[in-house]
């Protein structure tokens, strides 16, 4: 397994819950894995179902390859624990009898992205401000007169500036609606990890 760093970016629009509560849900991997997997399923989820289809997602296997004891293990903590807490912020309506879990508006209107980095990646942030300091870089070099690299001219720094900007933004969108739990089969922790 590969080991990540998580950042996440959470974009609300009429939801009730702090930064800080919705961070706090969320520190729980598999809690994420609950909402990835509650946001796709966008209706009533068997317990069963999801306890095998998250229990897959952190062995790294099939639902179809799950052993019972390993499905077992998560199940008891997703009834005991984690859909409790997501029931309590009314993030899902979990049926403790019918052993049933579906979203609610709430969660359908919470966006959450999560950054799932590799220990070789930097986060787009930095990435964005490397392209930035290049930038200054070559221009106070072509100010200066630095041979070489004076012939690119201002106009050939601008045009570098405004091409690197524009094709990170286009992959940088790419990426964040990759990321965003609930979309594509595997949450974004389980995609980065292959």
């Amino acid at each position: 397994m590969v080991p990540t760093t998580l950042s996440r970016r959470i974009d609300r629009l009429d939801v009730s819950l702090s930064h800080e509560t919705i961070y706090t849900i969320l520190s729980s991997r598999r809690r994420r894995y609950v909402v990835h997997a509650i946001k796709r399923a966008d209706e009533e989820v068997d317990l069963t179902e999801l306890s095998r289809q998250i229990t897959a997602w952190e062995v790294g296997v099939t639902p179809q390859q799950v052993e019972y004891q390993q499905r077992r293990r998560v199940y008891t903590t997703l009834k005991s624990t984690h859909l409790p807490i997501l029931d309590e912020h009314d993030l899902v309506e979990y049926d403790d009898e019918a052993n049933t879990v579906e979203p609610t508006q709430k969660l359908a209107e919470l966006d959450i992205y999560v950054e799932a980095l590799q220990d070789n990646e930097i986060p787009w942030n930095l990435y964005y401000l490397g392209i930035a300091v290049t930038s200054i870089l070559l221009l106070v070099a072509v100010g200066v007169g630095v041979p070489g690299i004076s012939v690119i001219g201002p106009m050939g720094v601008s045009l570098f500036t405004i091409t690197a900007f524009a094709v990170s933004g286009a992959v940088h969108h790419y990426y964040d609606k990759r990321s965003r739990l609930g979309h594509g089969k595997k949450p974004p922790e389980v995609r980065k990890q292959q």
